[in-house]
């Protein structure tokens, strides 16, 4: 749609229709409007009429445009133009983005045993940390780094928004590759030691503690941390009941460790990551954003991350004879295996952090060949069949070899098994004989004779077997002759040489 372009084409004005309100804060608030000249929607911020009063606020005002609108970078949003409105209120514009904050984004949650869910989320911040990379070439510090601060536009933009606070503390490189901020008033004139701005709940204890000298990019790359470390936590690393106590936490860096705060499993690279950029000593943290940055990227190029699953004690996870489609590594607790021979738990081992099992179903249409159950709270990634032939590359040569160990594995296995059943049957064969010969009744052709019913509750309660292979067992005894419904055993003792 277009319209005349109005008044003197030589000397165009700039005409705005509101459109309603965007947001409000305590400085001013944001208004959606259109620009009659070209036809477009952009965003209008606009000083509060108290704050209009006071100098402070309105140097603060027209120093973050100024800092806006030269950081020219595809994820800070363009400053369009900064003015007086009609009613003498300072105002500037920029670019509309519809869409959502990343606090928004957090509030609804992630799903964090979905590795895609988990990699959206941390492509966001790292281009987060690529915008605020940018601004600290050019000695901008934003001093309020949170999620609310970031924007994901409906098409999956992101910009850092709200550099009200921002202040220019001196190139990071030299002049001839870095561009120098330039702004109208003295940057940080009214950022005076014992003033504290920023939010708590994000902050880095120098400014905590009202420390301007202290605060430089650095202090950025801690803020960085509390959003990385609410990213994978779920709440930011300071609460409290009242501000101040948030404020009192930040100002000592009092933050629970990562890992010990999630409800779920966080890959230990993650929380040393955050732990690093979030060390008290800014001499001790990551020194530039794009060491940060870089870190988080090595983890996302690296191996595929995996499902995570949480087990209670007492669990079985897998269990003998079911069919088998993944494997499991353990990442917390323990857990016992076991194999059921002759109806008893012969105990095989016992598993810890680090470990895998259920590996061998992964590759053929066996079942599991014995029993994991968990001794205390067990979590364990999931390696799925699927995640597996994407990291050994479908139709290549690592694949098929996998699998033929697979079924080497399930042949000795079976073997070993049966060889623990024949050393069960020659056990109980053994106690059958001895029973026989103290409590049989001589019978003809050299027989005793027992009662089935008592020597099988022997048996079952001797070695912990069920009925059924008690009688399976004694009934493929050489000479044996097992009357079940007479309830009698008759045995031919010169077979065994009695």
């Amino acid at each position: 749609m277009t319209r005349p372009f109005p008044g003197n084409p030589t000397a165009p004005t700039v005409d705005y229709v509101d459109d309603g309100e965007i947001g409000r804060g305590s400085q001013g608030e944001v208004r959606r409007v259109v620009d009659t000249n070209l036809q477009r929607h952009l965003a209008m911020k606009m000083l509060d009429a108290a704050r209009a009063q006071e100098e402070r606020s309105r140097t603060m005002f027209v120093e973050e445009a100024q800092i806006t609108a030269q950081l020219d970078h595809p994820n800070i949003p363009p400053v369009h133009r900064l003015g007086v409105g009609p009613d003498g209120l300072l105002y500037f514009t920029m670019k509309l983005l519809p869409g959502t904050t990343l606090d928004d984004v957090l509030a609804r949650g992630i799903q964090h045993s979905d590795w895609r869910e988990l990699y959206r989320v941390l492509q966001i911040f790292v281009t987060v940390c690529n915008a605020v990379a940018f601004a600290h070439e050019r000695g901008v510090v934003h001093r309020d780094l949170k999620p609310d601060n970031v924007m994901v536009a409906d098409h999956g933009q992101v910009y850092v928004m709200d550099w009200g606070i921002a202040r220019v503390v001196g190139q990071a490189r030299p002049p001839e590759q870095a561009a120098k901020m330039h702004v109208s008033v003295p940057t940080g004139a009214f950022s005076e030691p014992g003033v504290i701005s920023g939010t708590p709940a994000y902050m880095a204890p120098e400014q905590a503690s009202g420390s301007m000298a202290g605060a430089d990019p650095r202090s950025d790359v801690f803020s960085l941390g509390a959003i990385l470390y609410h990213l994978l936590v779920g709440n930011p690393p300071y609460a409290g009941d009242t501000h101040v106590a948030v404020l009192i936490r930040a100002a000592r860096c009092e933050y629970e460790h990562p890992w010990l705060a999630a409800g779920h499993y966080v890959p230990e690279v993650l929380c040393d990551i955050v732990v690093r950029a979030m060390q008290r000593d800014p001499a001790e943290r990551y020194q530039t954003v794009d060491a940060l940055r870089e870190h988080v990227e090595a983890f996302m190029q690296g191996p595929m991350p995996l499902p995570v699953k949480t087990f209670p004690a007492g669990a079985v996870i897998v269990r003998e004879g079911d069919a088998a489609d993944c494997a499991y590594v353990i990442l917390r607790g323990r857990a016992h295996v076991y194999k059921t021979v002759a109806g008893r738990q012969v105990p095989i081992g016992e598993l810890g952090p680090g470990t895998t099992f259920g590996e061998a179903g992964l590759f053929g249409t066996e079942p599991r060949v014995a029993s994991v159950e968990a001794i205390d709270a067990l979590v364990a990634s999931v390696v799925t069949r699927e995640a597996l032939e994407q990291e050994l590359g479908q139709g290549g040569m690592l694949a098929p070899l996998v699998r033929q160990l697979a079924a080497n594995f399930h042949a000795v296995d079976a073997e070993l098994a049966a060889r623990r059943l024949d050393a069960a049957s020659t056990k109980i064969a053994r106690a059958t004989l001895l029973y026989v010969v103290k409590h049989g009744a001589d019978a003809p052709d050299a027989q005793k004779t027992v009662t089935w019913s008592r020597l099988r509750e022997h048996l079952c309660s001797t070695f912990g077997c069920d009925p059924r292979e008690a009688t399976l067992c004694v009934g493929s005894m050489p000479e044996a002759k097992l009357d079940v419904p007479s309830d009698v055993l008759r045995i031919a003792m010169n077979h065994y040489g009695a």
